[in-house]
């Protein structure tokens, strides 16, 4: 018996051995690679290629998309892959779209990671590399549920931005114009420390209530657009430490608020056109904080995927049902220099034939407006 169960220990212990250990995992097979599958390839994976890209191995990562790289090792900042997750929830390329699960702050914080060190698919993984650290939530006290209550009765948007913290994403659009500035800062005023996007939209919003915003700590997005926002009124923000995204569109701003802009640390995206901001004021905000992404209405970094060749008539005759076009439209040269509707730099990639002369405009999005109401604009034009 003594010889048989020697024999059994000797047998246990050779298979044992023999047995090799799994291989370790890479740093992108352990923290990478999972994030892509739950956020991204659902659309960009093995069955669907949505604009040419897949993500489902490292050399379909490698090999980007049809606009070229989606990662740049070493520099997260300017790899498509991480502008495009960071981009605003309502931005047309901001990626997953809004109606899908969102990657988590901690997830987007590893791709950053990932890429900073070189995006390597060999590095070895969780038990040899640096360990990815995750953001520390910022501890944040409860919101006050009678000031959330009283807002939800008056038609506000209350709800979590981030399910982990207590921060808030507060918007006003269902009512907004019946908000004044008084109004607004009382009811923001409990929930001041819970506040971490804010859209004031439309609203009377003043100099009153970015005084409160100002002291609200954990402010990352401030919407403003279509207020009476003025120079004197945005100040009020003063070197607020946290805001990262501005919208000021069709506010009533002057080349004055850039100093303002220029002081805000954290800031790195606003939205401008219409503000009242001239085209030498989006210069300086370039030159003077060239990390700043000033979207001045102009398009300009919105890549063109596809576009129709010219039409070919058959013969010189009027298009049925086309107002005849003046002699004088012959010339493709623009009669103005600066795009009526916004009062940027026209850009001759953007003309239209009104009253038989070629009007020019800054971006694709100007045209429409002017067609919607013509004579608002007339008096802009030469």
């Amino acid at each position: 018996m003594a010889r048989v169960a020697l024999a059994l220990l000797f047998l246990a212990g050779c298979q044992s051995t023999s047995e090799a250990p799994p291989p370790p995992r890479s740093l992108y097979q352990a923290n990478i690679a999972p994030i892509l599958a739950e956020r991204c390839t659902s659309c960009h994976g093995a069955q669907k290629h949505k604009a040419k890209l897949s993500m489902h191995t490292p050399e379909a990562l490698r090999a980007g998309s049809e606009s070229g790289p989606v990662i740049v090792p070493g520099k997260p900042d300017e790899s498509e892959l991480v502008r495009r997750l960071k981009l605003p929830l309502a931005h047309d390329d901001h990626m997953p779209p809004k109606d899908r699960p969102q990657p988590t702050s901690g997830e987007i914080a590893a791709l950053e990671s990932w890429i900073a060190s070189g995006a390597s698919f060999d590095a070895p993984g969780v038990a040899a590399a640096k360990p990815v650290p995750a953001p520390i939530a910022p501890k944040i006290a409860p919101a006050d549920p009678k000031a959330i209550a009283a807002l939800e009765a008056a038609l506000v948007h209350v709800e979590k931005a981030d399910p982990a913290t207590e921060l808030l994403w507060i918007d006003f659009a269902a009512n907004a114009p019946k908000w004044s500035d008084a109004e607004l800062a009382k009811m923001l005023a409990p929930l001041a420390a819970q506040v971490a996007q804010l859209s004031l939209a439309r609203t009377q919003a003043g100099a009153q209530t970015l005084a409160l915003a100002a002291k609200m700590p954990e402010l990352e997005k401030l919407d403003l657009r279509a207020t009476p926002v003025d120079d004197a009124a945005l100040g009020q923000l003063g070197k607020h430490a946290h805001l990262g995204e501005l919208v000021l569109v069709r506010s009533k701003l002057s080349d004055a608020s850039v100093d303002t802009l220029l002081a805000l640390p954290a800031l790195q995206h606003v939205y401008l056109w219409q503000s009242g901001i001239t085209p030498a004021g989006f210069a300086r905000l370039t030159v003077e904080k060239p990390k700043l992404e000033v979207d001045a209405g102009d398009a300009a970094a919105t890549a063109v995927l596809e576009a129709e060749p010219a039409p070919k008539f058959s013969s010189d005759a009027p298009i049925p049902g086309a107002a005849p076009v003046a002699a004088a439209a012959v010339s493709l040269e623009p009669v103005n220099s600066v795009c009526p509707v916004s009062g940027a730099p026209v850009n001759k990639k953007y003309l239209v034939v009104f009253e038989g002369r070629v009007i020019g405009f800054c971006c694709n999005k100007c045209p429409s407006e002017f067609w919607a109401d013509p004579e608002k604009f007339r008096a802009k034009l030469p």
